[in-house]
């Protein structure tokens, strides 16, 4: 850790070394998930990620529309897998949110994002949990 824990609008927070396991994009059909230790990998491939072409620690899940998106998005979420999150886009952390606010997936879910201080891993709590 490269800082302390810090209690934002959003939830607890706190600046890490390196980037924890996440879920990097959701395009297309492929949901894209970057294993950050060996234990991770092998949680991926449990999961049912099939390991992606160029990069080792890279797993893709394949989820043909919106609302498949939930099954994988909650197993990801109970495994310990954060959700990228970024300030323009639709990042994996905001489409987390949009299937909650659908009713698709419940409770709260780990984001970490880059910000020039460093890499922010914080809760984004369900509204409920707010």
């Amino acid at each position: 850790m490269i800082g302390p824990a810090r209690t934002g609008n959003r939830g607890r927070h706190m600046f890490v070394e390196r980037d924890p396991s996440h879920v990097r994009s959701v395009m297309g059909d492929d949901v894209e998930v970057h294993a950050a230790t060996a234990t991770d990998a092998r949680l991926l491939r449990a999961l049912g990620g099939r390991r992606g072409l160029l990069f080792r620690r890279t797993f893709i899940f394949r989820c043909p529309d919106q609302p498949s998106l939930a099954a994988p998005f909650v197993r990801l979420r109970d495994g310990g897998i954060a959700f990228a999150t970024a300030p323009h886009g639709w990042p994996p952390g905001g489409i987390f949110e949009q299937l909650r606010d659908d009713g698709l997936l419940s409770g709260s879910f780990v984001e970490v994002c880059w910000t020039d201080e460093g890499v922010v891993v914080r809760d984004n709590p369900a509204p409920s949990e707010a």
